[in-house]
């Protein structure tokens, strides 16, 4: 009987080991996830900035003056491009943060699953460990 009970006491150890090995695991990868996509929000912030300064000239012309039928075609081509690209980046820096939040959220309630868990093993291990002494106690 209390070799059964070391038994099971063990597996569970094991598997809370294992759970929580998993669970550290899954939180680098979110945080490298996270990292990875501050980085390229800045990346798209910068080339955001670098357009909008594009637009900027652009309104500068027509603040000088100049008629939209003397700015060059292909200047108006870029410009559009140009806006369609930042709307682009705007749906998909949001689209990722999304994301992210899900992600982040779907693994919090994972984590506090396996700590519920866990708690609940340390609870039996201490239950079976007490009734282990316990035994020991009416063997002598």
């Amino acid at each position: 009987m209390k070799d059964r009970d070391l038994e099971i006491a063990a597996k569970i150890g094991q598997s809370l080991l294992e759970q929580n090995k998993d669970l550290q695991q899954r939180t680098e990868f979110l945080e490298e996830s996270l990292a990875k996509s501050s980085e390229e929000m800045v990346q798209m912030k910068h080339e955001l900035d670098r357009k909008a300064e594009l637009l900027r000239v652009y309104c500068h012309y027509d603040d000088d003056g100049f008629t939209r039928e003397t700015i060059d075609d292909s200047l108006k081509k870029r410009l559009e491009k140009t806006r369609l690209e930042n709307l682009q980046l705007k749906r998909d820096v949001f689209s990722m943060k999304k994301e992210m939040e899900a992600q982040i959220e779907r693994d919090r309630k994972r984590y506090e699953e396996v700590s519920r868990q866990f708690e609940q093993a340390q609870q039996q291990v201490g239950q079976i460990s007490g009734n282990f002494l316990e035994f020991l106690r009416n063997l002598q």
